[in-house]
């Protein structure tokens, strides 16, 4: 059990913390996108985008691998030769499966995503949870094959596991904290972002320039918002709400929500705004109730 929560662990980091805004752009777009975030990065191009585009998001993709391997080799050795715990399974073979099944998923979710964004606006949504889903499952077969005990992982699907998650040593407790931690934070402002941007792109009648929740709507020069504050503001609102909920502090929870309304109490009397406002919030909340309370179950 262990190994899988460093496991997932290491993806959460490689996927959330350590991937940049400017590699998942430039990773998961489309050909005709690519001059586009070239230029809003001002990054050097290594190749020709109309002849060597394909290659250099080969590149991109397999540096974002690497990252992942790096990162849960790096929890399994610290696991292992500071925390002095034994691992049964082959860590090679592991870790070998996971960068050629990751490459293989991000490649393939790359050529998928242009066809299905043009199908649906719902397409980014689908990606985001398929995508994960699959690594997950990914992760989880591959320790089934590298590992010559299965039994503790085949107990995933028993309720009596479930109910004895409290029960679990403090170490593996501390992997699932930082894994919800990185679930309410940086996933969910992800995750929040894509729904809101599916939601404007879908109104005509787009709202003022202004952050709601974790996405930015739109800018103007006179009211241009500061770069990644929505982010910010919803990754703090939402630490803040999980750590109320699990301490058992709901009446701090509104003090949180009155402070966020005020703050664009003026923008409210904008039916669009007031309803990408509301969309976000719930959404944020949700996370942060959720993240709370199982954080409460397991400490």
């Amino acid at each position: 059990m262990k190994f899988l929560l460093i496991a997932i662990l290491g993806h959460m980091l490689g996927d959330f913390v350590f991937q940049t805004n400017r590699i998942a752009e430039i990773k998961n777009c489309s050909k005709s996108e690519y001059e586009d975030y070239k230029a809003k990065y001002n990054k050097v191009k290594f190749f020709q985008p109309r002849e060597k585009f394909l290659w250099e998001k080969i590149i991109l993709i397999f540096g974002h691998v690497l990252t992942h391997a790096l990162l849960t080799y790096s929890i399994y050795c610290l696991s292992k030769n500071i925390l002095n715990n034994s691992f049964e399974i082959n860590i090679r073979y592991f870790i070998l499966g996971m960068v050629i099944s990751h490459f293989a998923v991000d490649f393939f979710k790359n050529k998928l995503e242009e066809p299905l964004n043009r199908a649906t606006s719902k397409g980014k949504v689908i990606l985001f949870v398929g995508d994960q889903l699959i690594h997950l499952i990914i992760i989880y077969t591959l320790i089934i094959f590298c590992s010559p005990k299965t039994t503790p992982y085949l107990n995933l699907f028993k309720l009596s596991f479930w109910k004895a998650l409290p029960n679990m040593s403090f170490e593996n407790r501390m992997y699932m904290f930082f894994i919800l931690i990185i679930l309410n934070t940086y996933a969910a402002s992800f995750f929040i972002a894509i729904v809101l941007k599916l939601i404007k792109n879908d109104d005509k009648n787009h709202i003022k320039d202004q952050c709601v929740g974790d996405v930015i709507i739109s800018s103007t020069p006179k009211t241009a918002p500061i770069p990644n504050v929505g982010a910010l503001i919803g990754i703090l609102e939402r630490i803040l709400i999980s750590l109320f909920v699990w301490k058992g502090i709901s009446e701090a929870i509104t003090i949180v929500i009155a402070i966020k309304a005020l703050a664009r109490f003026k923008e409210m009397d904008d039916k669009n705004f007031a309803e990408f406002y509301l969309i976000g919030s719930l959404l944020s909340l949700m996370f942060a109730i959720t993240t709370g309370l199982l954080l409460r179950y397991l400490f």
